[in-house]
């Protein structure tokens, strides 16, 4: 299962737990007595465990998870502790102790996860992959990669942008002056032209390798090359905290770790 996957598992638990509860309360209204203490036996078990599922899923997936999705979720260990975990949270007070907390938070990471930038993201890792695999299964599009990689760094850029323009996404690089330039015409990006036909403008700087060991020092080169970029030009459209370094070599090349600098990975 994949992030998405026990994310949305987890919304569905959650969901779950507070239409139990209702159902709950609106029987008290007939009769206040907890006969079989359903309150103390299954419904706060079932809030601890689910915010012990939370502290697990964000250890699990805290490289993937959208960072905003990583703080509402710590917000919520932090300040929900004592009373989700706590033994001597008991009764009907307990209860609406730990379900308003917990339908809050799962009103929140729902925003969190819907984010138009988190699903750019998620598109992006996913046409690059798509890219990388096509390459090794497809003798067509091989083809198409060792003629552009023998033509040089334009080809490879606007076969790049093609591709990544099939999975919804608008690749520009960076002018001398610091604009956002279109990969095939090379001109500046008018947003209203993306707008009608892209998700998101995602910024790549590409360079093609003559030597597999020029990894490193390429990287480099793009990324002084992507910094010159004045963050937020375009405006609601663009993928903000990521820029991806490529690097289109005729053999494994070594490449640098991902790393943060100003808010953008």
């Amino acid at each position: 299962m994949s992030w998405i996957d026990d994310t949305r598992a987890l919304d569905q638990r959650i969901r779950g737990l507070v239409e139990a509860a209702n159902f709950f309360v609106r029987a008290l209204a007939v009769d206040s007595e907890d006969a079989y203490s359903v309150c103390d036996n299954y419904l706060c078990p079932e809030a601890r465990r689910i915010f012990e599922e939370v502290e697990a899923l964000r250890d699990r997936y805290a490289g993937l998870l959208p960072p905003t999705a990583i703080g509402a979720m710590d917000r919520f260990t932090e300040s929900t502790r004592a009373i989700m975990i706590g033994g001597d949270v008991r009764g009907k007070q307990g209860l609406k102790a730990r379900l308003a907390p917990l339908a809050a938070f799962r009103a929140e990471l729902a925003y969190h996860l819907s984010d138009r930038m988190a699903m750019a993201h998620r598109l992006s890792e996913r046409a690059f992959e798509h890219l990388q695999r096509s390459i090794v299964a497809d003798p067509a599009i091989r083809d198409r990669w060792i003629n552009a990689f023998g033509k040089g760094e334009l080809a490879c850029e606007k076969l790049g942008a093609v591709h990544l323009l099939s999975h919804g996404l608008w690749a520009f690089k960076v002018s001398g002056a610091g604009e956002a330039t279109d990969l095939i015409f090379a001109e500046r990006i008018e947003t209203t032209s993306a707008e009608s036909s892209a998700e998101a403008l995602v910024l790549t700087e590409w360079k093609v390798l003559s030597e597999s060991s020029e990894g490193i020092p390429a990287a480099r080169q793009a990324h002084a090359q992507a910094a010159r970029y004045a963050r937020g030009v375009l405006g609601g459209l663009e993928l903000r905290d990521y820029r991806y370094l490529v690097l289109v070599s005729g053999d494994f090349c070594e490449c640098p770790a991902d790393f943060t600098e100003n808010d953008v990975r």
